[in-house]
C-alpha cells in the first residue's frame, strides 16, 4: 500500500481516500458556523481552543458539545504560541493549562492534534485519547 492509499478513520468519516475539507472554528459562534460548514460541504471540524480565553472554558466546552452535535467528526486544537496559536491578546497558556484544556474538551472530539514538540504534554495528551 503506498502513501495515497493509505486510510484512517476519525469519527464516521475515511479520510486519505481524497482531499478532505477541514473547516476550522475559532472564537465564539462556533455551533453557528460548524452548520453551515457542514451545509457548504465540510468534511470536518476543527476546534481551535487556543483561540479562546482560559477563563471562558466552561463557555467554550458548551459550544464544543454543540459542534459535535453537527455530526461531523471534530479534531480539537490547543496550539502553543510557538506553534501558532491563536491567542486572545495577553492570554498565555502554561502547558498545564493547555493540558487542561484537552481534558476538559476531549469528550467533544474525535481526534487532537498535538505538537511532536509538546513534551511536557505530549505523552499525557496521548493517553488520555486512547482511553477515551
Amino acid at each position: 500500500m503506498d502513501d495515497r492509499e493509505r486510510v484512517i478513520r476519525i469519527g464516521n468519516r475515511e479520510l486519505g481516500r481524497e482531499p478532505t475539507a477541514v473547516g476550522v472554528l475559532a472564537g465564539s459562534g462556533m455551533p453557528e458556523l460548524a452548520g453551515r460548514g457542514k451545509e457548504r460541504g465540510a468534511d470536518a471540524l476543527e476546534i481551535r481552543a487556543d483561540s479562546w480565553r482560559l477563563a471562558e472554558l466552561k463557555t467554550l466546552s458548551e459550544e464544543a458539545r454543540q459542534v459535535k452535535g453537527v455530526g461531523l467528526p471534530v479534531i480539537l486544537t490547543v496550539r502553543h504560541r510557538d506553534e501558532g496559536a491563536l491567542l486572545p491578546e495577553g492570554e498565555v497558556y502554561p502547558e498545564k493549562d493547555r493540558l487542561r484544556m484537552f481534558e476538559e474538551l476531549l469528550p467533544f472530539a474525535d481526534a487532537v492534534d498535538i505538537e511532536l514538540s509538546a513534551r511536557d504534554i505530549r505523552g499525557k495528551v496521548i493517553e488520555l485519547v486512547k482511553e477515551k
